[in-house]
């Protein structure tokens, strides 16, 4: 026979994001505190919590900073957040940016070489004067593409190439360059972060 606490799902375990957990840590005074600062580019606290908000059980993480500033305007739930989810002390990092001497880098050998295929880099980060994807409006999103395609510009020898704006290739064009693994995927949905990061694909 069942007990009572088994037949009513308010008493069973609910899935809980990092964001909720320390969220609820939170006393009424600091989310009070937090629901009244904004950044420089507008980013809100509930910004930051809506995907755990809407969508309580779907998301690991359940938090995302808008723009650089989030991570020290909001650091009440960003902190213990990201020492939970990566295994650090935030308190004692310390951050050192070191990709070694470009002129002691030594050519693959030809064996190597024989063995690559394809080669596929993707870089994840944030300009300088500009929030992340979900605060950028179009005008900001055509700026940056602008500056990017300037700068691919100085490229030359093997690193040069043709840049095409994503808004211009073809579907079919598309698909094959999926195929080859040139090209990525479209943005998987969520209904909470592509409700507002992708207004504007493919766009920018």
């Amino acid at each position: 026979m069942k007990t009572i606490e088994q037949n009513n799902p308010t008493n069973q375990q609910t899935k809980r994001s990092l964001a909720q957990k320390y969220f609820l840590w939170l006393d009424p005074c600091e989310i009070w505190c937090l629901m009244r600062k904004k950044t420089r580019f507008n980013s809100t606290f509930y910004d930051c919590i809506r995907l755990a908000l809407e969508n309580p059980s779907d998301t690991i993480c359940g938090l995302y900073a808008y723009d650089g500033d989030c991570y020290e305007v909001f650091r009440n739930i960003f902190w213990p957040v990201i020492m939970d989810y990566h295994k650090v002390d935030i308190r004692n990092l310390t951050f050192k940016h070191d990709f070694g001497d470009v002129q002691h880098i030594h050519d693959l050998s030809s064996d190597i070489n024989r063995q690559i295929l394809s080669i596929r880099i993707r870089i994840n980060r944030s300009i300088q004067g500009y929030p992340m994807i979900p605060k950028l409006n179009l005008n900001q999103l055509l700026e940056i593409e602008e500056r990017i395609r300037n700068a691919l510009e100085y490229l030359d020898q093997d690193l040069h190439g043709e840049y095409r704006s994503l808004k211009d290739i073809s579907d079919v064009d598309q698909i094959d360059l999926r195929e080859k693994s040139i090209l990525f995927q479209k943005p998987a949905y969520h209904p909470a972060i592509n409700a507002i990061a992708d207004d504007q694909w493919p766009t920018g």
